[in-house]
């Protein structure tokens, strides 16, 4: 995690989307152990509700994702392909941005701060 850290800032990115909130405390930790402060430095973002439990302290900035809606999209979309049916086959779900403490503005790296 911490190399990942060190690449993410070597890159020049100011946000890192995880796939899972598990991942992204461990990224956290990480940056914090490398005096990398989150979401002054670094913003954080994780895709969906948490799926593994994992304690921490700090409300992580996530995308909801409506993910029995698309479980029953899915299982339609299959029962029209088995039966023969080609359309429909790619449906788009709003996803919300769920508001944490992890997602702040980008820094400006001439002045050492947020902009």
């Amino acid at each position: 995690p911490g190399e990942l850290v060190d690449r993410l800032l070597r890159a020049g990115a100011t946000v890192a989307l995880v796939e899972d909130q598990a991942d992204a405390v461990v990224l956290e930790r990480a940056a914090r152990d490398r005096g990398v402060a989150v979401p002054d430095d670094l913003s954080l973002i994780a895709l969906g509700n948490p799926t593994r439990p994992i304690a921490s302290e700090i409300a992580f900035t996530c995308f909801r994702i409506p993910r029995e809606e698309m479980g029953r999209q899915a299982v339609e979309i299959l029962t029209l392909v088995m039966g023969g049916q080609e359309e429909g086959r790619q449906r788009l779900l709003p996803c919300e941005l769920a508001g944490g403490q992890t997602l702040g503005p980008v820094p400006d790296k001439r002045k050492g701060r947020r902009n």
